[in-house]
């Protein structure tokens, strides 16, 4: 873990979760007085929304999100075309939670809370996610920590790699080279004392918790299987998606951050093709096309 920790920290430019440069735009749009309860809410959208996505796509997804709840409409299922998830039941049913009560139940959503707390700049919480938990199991090399459901595809025969390891059809050196034979998350149950320990190994080495956690996803991400960018920050990446959103319907970033932080539009999404091919590839659209080329327009 702390190995993985130290290639982070040759990765990324700073802490992952530094975002009070956000913080200092939401002052500037928003004032004093709104920028805390809607950087908070920003933050509860991205936590609820993030479960099974990378964290591009969590960006989008929540800004969607955030954008009904900002403009009073009802957060319903299916989301908009654009903005669907294979968990995005979850994600609505997380969405909801927020539009409703403000946050997320903490018991049972221990990752979630975490993240917001992290993203809110507490450091001390853990959001152990499915890579972090693929990086421990894959550290301590304990087949305990090898799923135990069926993870083969839809319509393929059955692949359970905990029994396959048990029966000899899988080696302690072949599951290293699959991420997915691991577990996705602890048990509840596990989540406290997982907490302390790794606060732990942070101390070691003289790390906030989030930071350590944030550089070791950053520094195992190949081994995990991880495809956000391993060499971003969140901060980066929200820029970036910003920017895309910019390019892809002709107005400055500027602008776009603005009515983005105002919850007036949401962040556009990028399809299988993401990055600059992505970009070029869209760019051949009309603006006037563009699904919040409208909400760009009444502003």
């Amino acid at each position: 873990m702390i190995d993985a920790a130290r290639a982070g920290q040759k990765n990324l430019k700073g802490p992952w979760y530094n975002l009070s440069p956000l913080y200092e735009d939401f002052i500037r749009y928003l004032g004093k007085n709104r920028a805390a309860p809607d950087f908070e809410k920003w933050s509860n959208f991205i936590a609820a929304t993030a479960g099974l996505s990378e964290y591009p796509s969590n960006l989008a997804h929540a800004s969607y999100y955030r954008y009904l709840d900002a403009q009073g409409k009802p957060i319903r299922y299916p989301p908009a075309e654009g903005y669907g998830s294979v968990a995005q039941p979850a994600h609505v049913k997380g969405a909801q939670q927020i539009q409703n009560v403000g946050y997320m139940e903490p018991i049972s959503h221990q990752k979630e809370v975490s993240m917001h707390e992290n993203q809110m700049g507490n450091r001390r919480p853990g959001t152990f996610d499915t890579h972090w938990t693929r990086l421990l199991g894959m550290a301590t090399q304990d087949p305990r920590w090898l799923e135990t459901g069926n993870i083969a595809p839809k319509g393929q025969p059955e692949y359970r790699p905990r029994t396959e390891y048990n029966e000899g059809r899988l080696t302690m050196g072949e599951a290293l080279d699959k991420p997915k034979v691991w577990v996705r998350a602890p048990n509840q149950n596990e989540y406290k004392a997982l907490e302390d320990w790794h606060q732990g190994l942070a101390n070691d080495i003289e790390l906030p918790h989030a930071d350590m956690q944030g550089y070791e996803w950053s520094g195992a991400s190949k081994r995990t299987g991880l495809k956000s960018p391993a060499d971003e920050t969140a901060l980066q990446m929200i820029m970036k998606r910003i920017l895309y959103t910019a390019d892809l319907v002709g107005e400055s970033p500027e602008l776009i951050k603005k009515l983005y932080i105002e919850g007036k539009i949401p962040l556009l999404g990028i399809g299988a093709a993401a990055g600059a091919a992505g970009v070029a590839a869209d760019k051949s659209k009309s603006k006037d096309k563009s699904p919040i080329r409208g909400l760009i327009e009444k502003q």
